[in-house]
This record gives structure tokens, sequence and C-alpha cells, in this order.
């Protein structure tokens, strides 16, 4: 009989690994609406306004659609002097869920497409955490 995981833990460990690996300050699944499932996150950073911000960059994902007819929202980026927010559309079983990331500017094109990868893992293996919140 296999063991469950709980999910909210899964996440937590995944955005764990995504942090360490990637240096970044804060990292958050959440809602489309902006709950926040599962976050990792500098203690300077509020986890309440990373939620915020969530459904902020989701509404504006959702108006593009509408105003300029684009479709299927996949991800955002947003460069800063001082730092980088990274967003990821993971649409689970007709539910869409975020992954965001701050992070520090990026030194090179190299370690964009490594935060690039790294998002890509943990979207990859938060999406049965994910389903199963959604079971919940």
């Amino acid at each position: 009989m296999q063991k469950k995981i709980d999910p909210h833990k899964h996440l937590t460990e995944i955005l764990d690994a995504v942090n360490k690996r990637g240096n970044f300050r804060a990292s958050v699944f959440a809602t489309d609406e902006g709950l926040v499932l599962s976050s990792n996150h500098n203690p300077q950073i509020s986890e309440a306004k990373v939620g915020a911000m969530a459904t902020l960059l989701a509404e504006s994902a959702a108006r593009a659609e509408a105003e300029v007819e684009m479709k299927d929202f996949k991800s955002l980026r947003i460069s800063y002097g001082n730092g980088l927010i990274l967003c990821r559309a993971l649409l689970v079983e007709g539910k869409v869920f975020l992954l965001i990331v701050l992070a520090d500017p990026p030194a090179n094109d190299e370690y964009s497409k490594y935060y690039d990868e790294l998002l890509t893992w943990a979207s990859d293996n938060g999406s049965d955490a994910l389903t199963e919140l959604l079971t919940m």
C-alpha cells in the first residue's frame, strides 16, 4: 500500500529545493485568486503580499487575454533594477494555479535559462500535489 503524501508538505519541499538551487528571495504556489497554498520566503517578505501579487498578475494576464485577444496565459516576467518576478501558470484539471518566484536579477542569460529550468522542474513536480488538493 502506497503511503499518501501531504500535498501541502510536498509543495513546500519543492519550493525549498527551488529556493535553495536558485537562491530566490521567495517562491509561492497559489491559486489564481491569490490563495497561498505553500510558500518559502525570506522573513522580510510577506506571504500575504506575495499572494495578493499573484492575484494582480493573474488578473492582468486575464485582462490581456480579453483586451488584445491573447489565449492560454503561460508565464510572466517582470524585471526591476534590483529584482525579478517570475510567474508561471499551471493548468491542472481545468484549474489555474500560479508558481511565483522573487529573484535577484540574473547575472547573464545562463542564469535566466537556469531560472526557467527551475520553474519547469517545480511545475512538473508540483502538478500531482495540486491535483490532490483539488480532490480534498
